[in-house]
This record gives C-alpha cells, sequence and structure tokens, in this order.
C-alpha cells in the first residue's frame, strides 16, 4: 500500500511540475500556493470553516466542489447549505431517513414495534413528519398530539379507543355542567368534538395495519399498502427535496409488491418496508449553474471545478480496513489462484482511487507553455485552482479525539517539500483547531458568528453591545446574575402582588390540604400551579414493565377500602374474613379486570404478578381490619368543597369547612377524609390511607416544617363536619396508617396540636404566601416526584440556600422551627 500511495504522490508531483503526456519536466511549482490545510474542533466546525473560505474567496458558488469523506459529511454539508440559503445539489444525494418522509416512515414502524406505545405516536405528532391537513381531516397534528397527552394512553392496539372515549365522555359532561359559564361549556363541547374526530382517525389506521393470523403471519402487501398510505397522505412536504423523497420512496416500496402473496410475521414485514427506506438515496444530482456541490471522495474533480474542499480525513473513514472475507481467507484465496482478490487489494485500490482523483485534479497544460525545443523554461505557473483539504481532531458525539488520515499527512509533506515529516509536526504547524466561531469578525459566515466573535475573547464592549441590541439577552444576563447572589428578588419568587391574591384566608379562597403542604414545601411550585395557573405537560409515557402506576393503584384501593367498610357499616357489624372474604376478592378482581380492559399490561406476566399483588395488599387489609379494637369506623372518603356527585357519605359536603384559628386567621379548607373512627361517645379520630412503602425518618415530628398539615386540618375539618350528627364532637388524633404490604402495617400516630399550635404554623404559611416569597426548595426533600422540575434551572437548591438570609424570607425561616 505504501509503494503504491508513494507512486500516486509522486505522480501528483510530476503532475504538477507537468511532467505528463511527454512534456519535459518543469521547474517544482510553489505547492503551497495552491494547497491548504486546516484541522477543526470538530465535524460541525469543519464544515462552517469550509463555508468561511468559500466566503473569503470571493469565488461563485458553481466554481466550488466539497468532497466528502462520509455521507454524514454530505448531510451536513446539505444542512450548512439550507441554513445560509445557499443553493446546493449534492452527487450522492440524501439517504432518505433524513428526509421528513423518509424519518415519518421510519417512526411509524418504530411506533408498531413498540406495540402502538401513545408516548411514541405523540412524539411522531409533534416532530412535525407527520403531515395532517386540517381541512381534510378536522385536525392538526399538534391537536392529536395534545389530545393524546390529556387522554394518558399507553400502548396495544385498544388503548387508544377506550382512553379517548374516556376523555371524550369527560368533556360531554362538562359542556353539561350547568354550573360552568357558557363559554366554557362551548369550549368543552368543541374539544369533545375534536376528541371524537381524532379517535376515529386513530382508529381507523390502527386497523388499517394487519394483524398477525394464528400462524403468527401477515401479508407482507397489507404492510405495503398502509406504508403507501402513510407516504401518500401523511407525511409532512415542507420542500422540494421532501416532495422528491415521497415520490420516490413511493416508488421504492411499491417494488415490494413484487413478492405477491408472501406472508412473514408482522416484525419481519416492518423490516422489509424500514430497509426500502435505509437503503435509498434521494436527490443524486449533477453539478448545476449557480449551485454549491458537494459529492463522495472518490468522485472528486470530475465536476471540473477549480476549487475543491476535502473535508473528514480521519484516520479509518478515508480507507477501508483490511479485513480478510470471513468466507474464503486470503491465504485460501492464494492457494486457489493468484487472480483473486485479496483483502489488501481493496485497500490498494482504495488508495489509487483517491490519490489519483487528487493527482490529476487542476493538471490540464496552462496555455502558453513552451513547446520542448524551447530554451530556457520559463518562470512556473500555478494552475487556477485550489485544493483545501481538513479534518476534526475532536468527535464531539463521543468525546474523544481524532487523528489525522496518511492521506493528510502525505499533502502536508507535498505542501512542505519534505517527505519527513512526522504526525506532531503535522498537527504543530496547523496551529490551533479552528471552530466554529470565526477567528476575527469579518471572517464570519452568519450574523450569529460574527456577534460570537464579537463577544468571546474581546472585552465587556462586546456583551454591551449584544446586551443593547438585544433586550432579552440583557434581561437574561440580569436575571441569572440576581439569582447568583444573595438578593431575593423578582428572578427568584419574589411577587408581592401574587402574594395578596393569594392569601389562603382571603374571602372567596379555598385550598387544598395538598396545596398548603406545597406552598410550605416548595413556595415557588405553589405559585407556579395557584398563581400562573400552569400545568405539566403530562407525556403519558408508561413503563412497559408496571402496568398499575402508584396513583392510580392508590385510588383503586381506597375505593375498595371505603366500599368494604361501607358494607359493614351498613350492616351494623366488624369485617369478617369469611363472610366479606369471597366477597371482597371479587370485588378487587372485577377492579382488575375493568382496568385491564380500559389499560391492558404489555404481557400477562405482568398482569399476573400485579393482580396477585393487588389481592394480597386488599387482603391483608381486610386481616388487619377484623383484628378486635374499640374504635368504630363512620365515614369513609368524605369530601368537603367538591362537587358531591354520587357522594353517599351523610357527613361531606359541597362547601369549604372554614377553620377560625382567631386573630382573624379563618381557612376556607378542601379535601377529601380518608377515614374517621369514632373511639369515644364524643370522641373521633381521623385516618389517612398510604399505600407505598414506609419510611421512618420521614415521620418524626408534628408538622415536619409546615409539610404534614393534613392530620391537623384534616382534624379540624373533622369536628366542623360531624357537628351536624353529634354534639360537642372531639378529635383527639390522627393516624397515617400503611396498609399495604410494602407499607407492613405500620401506623404512625400523632395527637391532636392545640389550635394554638396550628394556628401558628398556619400564620407562618401565610405570612410566606402574603409576601410573596415564592422561594425554590433549599433541598431535594421538596422535589420529590415534582411535576414542575422543567420550569426550574440546574442549581436552584444552591441559589435558594444562598439568599435565606434575606429579611423577605423570615416567614419561610419561621416555618421551618416547626418540628
Amino acid at each position: 500500500v505504501r509503494a503504491e500511495a508513494t507512486a500516486v504522490t509522486s505522480a501528483l508531483r510530476r503532475a504538477r511540475t507537468g511532467a505528463v503526456r511527454g512534456q519535459d519536466p518543469q521547474p517544482a511549482a510553489d505547492l503551497s500556493a495552491y494547497l491548504e490545510l486546516f484541522h477543526a474542533g470538530g465535524r460541525e466546525a469543519e464544515i462552517e470553516e469550509v463555508f468561511r473560505r468559500i466566503l473569503a474567496n470571493g469565488a461563485s458558488l458553481d466554481q466550488v466542489e466539497i468532497a466528502c469523506s462520509s455521507d454524514a459529511h454530505v448531510a451536513l454539508v446539505w444542512e450548512k447549505a439550507l441554513r445560509h440559503e445557499w443553493p446546493v445539489t449534492l452527487g450522492p444525494g440524501i439517504p432518505a431517513p433524513s428526509t421528513r418522509p423518509g424519518r415519518a416512515l421510519i417512526g411509524f414502524c418504530d411506533w408498531i414495534e413498540t406495540d402502538f406505545a401513545a408516548g411514541h405516536l405523540r412524539r411522531l405528532l409533534q416532530s412535525g413528519d407527520l403531515g395532517i391537513d386540517k381541512d381534510d381531516e378536522g385536525f392538526t397534528a399538534g391537536d392529536a398530539a395534545r389530545t393524546l397527552a390529556r387522554a394518558e394512553a399507553g400502548w396495544g392496539r385498544a388503548t387508544y379507543a377506550l382512553s379517548l372515549g374516556l376523555l371524550q365522555k369527560s368533556y360531554e359532561a362538562r359542556a353539561m355542567d350547568p354550573d360552568l359559564s357558557l363559554e366554557d361549556r362551548e369550549a368543552a363541547q368543541k374539544k369533545a368534538d375534536i376528541t371524537t374526530t381524532i379517535a376515529a382517525w386513530i382508529t381507523q389506521l390502527v386497523a388499517a395495519i394487519p394483524q398477525e393470523s394464528a400462524n403468527g403471519k401477515v401479508r407482507l402487501q397489507a404492510a405495503v399498502d398502509v406504508a403507501l398510505t402513510l407516504l401518500d397522505r401523511f407525511t409532512s412536504r415542507s420542500s422540494q427535496l421532501d416532495n422528491r423523497a415521497a415520490t420516490a420512496l413511493i416508488d421504492h416500496v411499491k417494488e415490494l409488491r413484487a413478492l405477491d402473496a408472501f406472508e412473514c410475521s408482522l416484525p419481519e414485514a416492518l423490516r422489509f418496508i424500514r430497509e426500502r427506506v435505509e437503503s435509498l438515496q434521494v436527490a443524486a444530482e449533477r453539478p448545476r449553474p449557480g449551485h454549491l456541490y458537494a459529492c463522495h471522495l472518490q468522485q472528486a474533480g470530475y465536476s471540473g471545478r477549480p476549487h475543491l474542499f476535502v473535508v473528514g480525513l480521519e484516520e479509518g473513514r478515508v480507507f477501508p480496513t483490511a479485513s480478510e472475507d470471513p468466507v474464503l481467507l486470503d491465504a485460501e484465496r492464494q492457494g486457489i489462484s493468484t487472480a483473486l482478490k485479496l483483502s489488501t487489494d481493496r485497500i490498494e485500490e482504495a488508495v489509487w482511487t483517491v490519490l489519483s482523483r487528487l493527482a490529476t485534479f487542476g493538471t490540464s497544460s496552462t496555455p502558453g507553455t513552451p513547446s520542448p525545443n524551447s530554451t530556457p523554461h520559463p518562470a512556473p505557473r500555478i494552475p487556477s485552482t485550489m485544493v483545501c483539504l481538513s479534518y476534526s481532531s475532536r468527535d464531539t458525539r463521543e468525546f474523544r479525539e481524532t487523528y489525522a488520515s496518511w492521506l493528510m499527512l502525505q499533502a502536508f509533506r507535498l505542501q512542505q517539500g519534505n517527505a519527513t515529516l512526522s504526525y506532531p509536526k503535522m498537527k504543530a504547524a496547523l496551529g490551533e483547531p479552528v471552530s466554529s466561531i470565526p477567528r476575527t469578525r469579518d471572517a464570519a459566515a452568519t450574523a450569529s458568528g460574527w456577534w460570537l466573535r464579537s463577544v468571546v475573547g474581546t472585552s465587556d464592549k462586546g456583551v454591551e453591545a449584544v446586551e443593547a441590541s438585544f433586550a432579552a439577552i440583557a434581561r437574561g444576563r440580569e436575571a441569572e446574575a440576581e439569582r447568583n447572589s444573595e438578593r431575593f428578588t423578582g428572578f427568584d419568587g419574589y411577587v408581592p402582588d401574587a402574594g395578596k391574591v393569594l392569601d389562603p384566608t382571603a374571602p372567596g379562597n379555598s385550598f387544598s390540604v395538598t396545596d398548603l403542604e406545597t406552598a410550605a414545601s416548595c413556595p415557588f411550585r405553589f405559585f407556579l400551579k395557584k398563581g400562573l395557573g400552569l400545568r405539566p405537560v403530562d407525556e403519558g409515557e408508561r413503563d412497559k414493565d408496571v402496568w398499575i402506576d402508584p396513583m392510580t393503584r392508590g385510588i383503586e384501593l381506597h375505593d375498595i377500602y371505603a366500599t368494604l367498610l361501607r358494607r359493614c357499616r351498613d350492616a351494623h357489624r366488624r369485617p369478617d374474613m369469611k363472610k366479606d372474604g369471597p366477597w371482597l376478592k371479587e370485588l378487587a378482581q372485577a377492579v382488575l379486570d375493568r382496568m385491564n380492559r380500559e389499560m391492558p399490561p404489555a404481557t400477562a406476566e405482568i398482569f399476573e404478578r400485579e393482580c396477585s399483588d393487588f389481592l394480597a395488599d386488599v387482603e391483608l387489609f381486610l386481616e388487619g381490619e377484623c383484628e378486635p379494637t374499640t374504635s368504630e369506623p363512620i365515614g369513609f372518603e368524605v369530601s368537603f368543597g367538591r362537587p358531591l356527585g354520587d357522594e353517599v357519605e351523610v357527613l361531606a359536603r359541597e362547601e369549604p369547612v372554614e377553620i377560625d384559628l382567631g386573630g382573624g386567621l379563618t381557612f376556607r379548607v378542601a379535601g377529601r377524609i380518608d377515614r374517621i373512627d369514632k373511639v369515644g361517645p364524643a370522641e373521633f379520630q381521623v385516618l389517612d390511607y398510604k399505600t407505598g412503602t414506609f419510611w421512618r425518618p420521614d415521620w418524626k415530628g408534628t408538622f415536619n416544617k409546615g409539610r404534614r398539615l393534613q392530620h391537623a386540618l384534616y382534624g379540624l375539618a373533622a369536628v366542623e363536619l360531624l357537628k351536624a350528627r353529634y354534639k360537642n364532637p372531639k378529635v383527639s388524633g390522627a393516624v397515617y396508617y400503611f396498609s399495604s404490604n410494602k407499607g407492613r402495617q405500620e401506623r404512625v400516630p400523632i395527637a391532636s396540636p392545640t389550635r394554638h399550635q396550628t394556628a401558628a404554623v398556619l400564620a407562618d404559611l401565610r405570612e410566606l404566601i402574603v409576601s410573596g416569597a415564592f422561594v425554590h426548595a433549599p433541598d431535594d426533600d421538596g422535589c420529590k416526584w415534582c411535576d414542575y422540575e422543567s420550569a426550574c434551572g440546574g442549581n436552584m437548591h444552591g441559589q435558594a440556600e444562598g439568599k435565606l438570609g434575606d429579611s423577605k424570607l423570615k416567614a419561610y425561616g419561621s416555618l421551618a422551627t416547626h418540628a
């Protein structure tokens, strides 16, 4: 290989000195006049530098050719050209998966292979690769993505009809609610209509996808028909390239019809379609006037353009590796015939192909060259050509250093006229790798590059110029500086005007106990939810290894517990294993069957495992209730401050409960008490079920810095509710009951705090809210399972902790003293 390459290098030198086609050798030309070399700190920086040099050169685009060592470089040239709005043609074209129709079809196959996961379909709709015409379908891709998120669909063919059907019914119920305004009812009806349309569209799409028969096979042509329909009707075509790609893909996928009645499994059918997409190059063109031209390295120079850039000359990318044929090794090939090609022959051919193209580039005889009989030779003339070779010294995706290929070193030696130069000397001579930021402002190819160079490595005057031109950037830098300071400002959550509106004691305001606990745990989250009315985007991405999520599990267990205890209350008896065991198991199984219909699990194994765990928790609860006790359960899932609906509890009421703590401190509270037990003639106890894991260190103290208020407020609310049936009722305490196997049936009893203690905690909490000091939680404890994490910065805990000394956070500091 070295000998072959040396011969080609010699040919390159001879070509440049005119010693070809019978001409006498001329004095060697100064190769540095037309041969340029550089290295870059990344692939994108390399292409950006090429574009900068094209601008600096002043040549028209149809005089420039970019030879690329890989398809990735060709695609990057195309993307950069589009960003700069330069016309470009590509010799090898663009891989079909890089176009919108190609990505849409690949994503469609992925969606089917993920068992129709709703999260995958939603991301496909949000990507813009699926094009849905609102005039034809009645909705946009964005409408469908948002509706899927609200429906909380999971996976499986049946999930869409079930989840979207439930969402539609909830909208229709709101549309018929007389307590809502006319505008709200009309908006709900409109959402119900669009949900119906989207459900019909998705159901039709899913139904068109063939299902495997009893032998586990589908007709390949059925899968092909679905793919062609998708390409023809539901792919975005935002450019001429997308239109060409869609047309080419339709023709390419249609070729599968030659297989006629072939049958295979659905994953295999999708693999056929995927390979059709991945093997197609679209928009391959010849060089065109007025257009930049990009091609593979093996085709360099054929366009006849005088300015050539060769990019991507990293080690291992230019020439293939010397791997032998695993079926017939080199030694075996030599034993059969010397005419058989060896692995080393492939490398020699690749080297010859590349170097011969570079050797012949721009070697046409120069007009006016004297004949061989002329004496003496005139001074050599450099052809009006330019060759620029480059490589990336850094792989920014794998975060590793890359090295120049042997071709780059030979070009450097040729440029310097010294065949003994080494890689380190070349790297030193090339200097610092270029980056996406130009070395000077005048060399910038874009406005953003000009601004970056104006700022990076300059004095504060550059920053001042940017801030003077872009007010939003100046505001952002101000916000960053304030957040990193020790002052508590509006950039950290200080909103006094909002505090007055959110005052929990103001007439007309009522908050759930959970909202008040959130205000103590993370005031900033409370402000986002109650002050700004923000709601987190529900990704709807369900873990395939989990069927029932913890929240749904807790809700269903609470309902089963209440149904059991109501049955026993109505019969005036305690729960009994013989009387209630079979009935309760049947009830729990019916709940599991309903959830299985509405949201089937990924596998039968997951269904059996979680059913077993669920039934075990129900049985454990019944066993616990059958134990002797002096208390009498009298109220279950008692709601207040919420619409009653089908509420069966006589203690429940629709109005919030007013809790007067004295000193003008009156809270209007809404919520739902899991259970109220009678422990004396007029003495009661509040129970709250916890279906998760018990961790004892989390349950120390009474108020936990105001983050645990349920027992205190529910106790006071229960007193107000019980007054309707009992004279002078008293709640002596509360119990947090970890009823499941995970919780080991642990009970955390907390005696009712005095009204003065509760008033002290709530007074500090109210002062925190009214003052508008909505600070971030200074530790991770307030951010567990938070849905608003994306609204916070990366160092919010450290920043909040550094501001606790500010006088505006005095109420927050006082709240933290309530253990």
